[in-house]
């Protein structure tokens, strides 16, 4: 094997072996998993996310663009101890044709449709830093996190918003699955076109692209 192909297999490696060990730090603090809400579960992994941007060892074994790593960096640059404000988004059953419309997948296997449907909140979010472009889209999924934990919650299919004064705003798709489990995935909101400075500014986004959600701001206690 050519040193240069090992060099390349072993930052894969590295980098596979970072995101790993950062979240299985994620689970710290005095409650059990089942305790915490979804919004703590979802700032555990917005940590994780500012952690990887932030690093340029991280930068560089993920992707061999300076566009990208600087973009990284300056998301990592951010200060995401508490949120500004967090807001809920769910979306409305028929919104997944609408979804699949704007990605233009339509006319797959019912098979792929069905599991695309079960992770449509982490899908639109990666629709809405598509719409940015190559380079942030590219920046958004490098930073992206995610983990899996039992919830008491009731309500666990929908989409966390959390915005922050002096960082970039971060999204955190909840799906529920068998036996309370439930998977989340967080991503930095990249695309400069999504408004997120209010309820309302969410609301009227969404209501543009005829993609039907309901927005509400959460009170939470940093």
């Amino acid at each position: 094997m050519r040193i240069g192909a090992m060099r390349k297999m072993a930052a894969a490696a590295g980098a596979a072996a970072l995101a790993v060990g950062l979240t299985a730090c994620a689970g710290g603090g005095s409650k059990t998993p089942e305790e915490k809400s979804l919004y703590e579960q979802g700032m555990e992994v917005i940590q994780i996310m500012a952690e990887m941007a932030g690093s340029e060892a991280y930068a560089g074994m993920v992707s061999g663009s300076g566009e990208i790593q600087a973009r990284m960096g300056e998301i990592g640059g951010g200060t995401y101890e508490a949120p500004e404000a967090v807001y809920q988004i769910t979306l409305d059953p028929g919104s997944f044709e609408t979804v699949l419309g704007m990605a233009g997948m339509e006319g797959m296997p019912e098979t792929v449709e069905t599991y695309l449907e079960q992770k449509m909140p982490a899908t639109l979010i990666s629709q809405i830093n598509g719409m940015g472009g190559v380079e942030e889209l590219a920046a958004a999924n490098a930073c992206a996190a995610g983990k899996t934990f039992v919830s008491q919650e009731e309500e666990t299919d929908c989409i966390y918003l959390y915005t922050f004064s002096q960082g970039t705003p971060a999204a955190v798709a909840f799906t529920s699955g068998d036996g309370g489990a439930v998977s989340a995935n967080g991503f930095f909101i990249l695309y400069d076109g999504f408004s997120c400075g209010s309820e309302e500014e969410i609301q009227a986004y969404f209501d543009s692209t005829g993609i039907g959600t309901e927005v509400v701001q959460l009170s939470v206690q940093p």
